[in-house]
């Protein structure tokens, strides 16, 4: 999980303390109660964005200093191309093809795509709609869990209702002199 950012008032001070005062890295950490790689990293981010003080005052908006100290935060842009989804199902329907197979086809197509565990991890995102059986009963979405195997003629589905696990009443099988 990624680190909370600082508030921007110490965000300020630590601006303040380098360009101003131009008190060191270590000093500015002592001073503002932080470790010393955080701030080594905001004063990166004050070095990049070119800020000299005192600041102008268009920055005085908390915003727009977020805004040029932050410019890509939370916009991540994968420029790695997806592989074919449906073709990639189909194939493994197939015997002996596997996920590890297709992968290096794939990558023999795009060697700048997905690597394998990624490949795997979309896939089953994408296709995990598809995996789990579904069935309507009672008109209440369930899913099946297993088969059990009420006698020695035919197996006897068993359903639970995929919230609560409760097995639904037409599922249930009357016990004799109960």
């Amino acid at each position: 999980m990624a680190a909370e950012r600082l508030p921007m008032r110490k965000l300020r001070e630590i601006i303040r303390l380098k360009l101003q005062a131009g008190q060191s890295g270590r000093a500015i950490a002592r001073s503002c109660a932080l470790s010393p790689s955080t701030v080594a990293e905001y004063l990166g981010r004050v070095a990049l964005a070119g800020l000299a003080w005192p600041l102008s005052p268009e920055l005085d908006d908390d915003a727009a200093l977020e805004r040029l100290l932050f410019p890509d935060e939370g916009h991540p842009v994968s420029n790695r191309p997806e592989p074919d989804w449906i073709y990639i199902h189909r194939e493994l329907q197939r015997r002996h093809v596997t996920k590890q197979l297709l992968w290096q086809e794939y990558k023999e197509a795009t060697p700048n795509g997905l690597q394998y565990s990624q490949f795997c991890d979309r896939y089953l995102l994408w296709a995990r709609p598809l995996l789990w059986p579904r069935t309507l009963v009672d008109g209440v979405a369930t899913r099946l869990v297993g088969v059990h195997r009420g006698g020695a003629r035919s197996p006897r589905k068993r359903v639970m209702e995929r919230i609560t696990g409760a097995v639904p009443a037409s599922a249930r099988r009357r016990r004799r002199g109960a």
